[in-house]
């Protein structure tokens, strides 16, 4: 069977076939990202956020007090530092 010829309706079939996997591969990206997206949604929702898993626990009562003290404090030494120093000309 060297040299066949491939029969018309074969033939459609193949073309029918690779543009329904064209189709498929170029919503591939779209929908993985909608996906995505909902997944992200989903954990936003139910507290699982997954940004904030690293950060330090939050603050709770007095702690938070003597914590805003302290970086008042430290804001205003800081302020004093940045008016002795010398303005320097550009």
């Amino acid at each position: 069977m060297v040299g066949a010829a491939v029969p018309p309706s074969l033939r459609r079939r193949r073309r029918d076939a690779s543009r329904v996997a064209r189709g498929l591969g170029s919503l591939a990206c779209p929908v993985g990202v909608g996906l995505m997206m909902w997944t992200m949604m989903r954990g936003q929702r139910s507290g699982n956020n997954a940004a904030g898993a690293g950060s330090a626990s939050p603050v709770r009562g007095g702690d938070q007090s003597s914590q805003v003290a302290a970086l008042r404090t430290e804001i205003e030494q800081l302020k004093a530092d940045r008016a002795a120093r010398p303005v320097s000309g550009g």
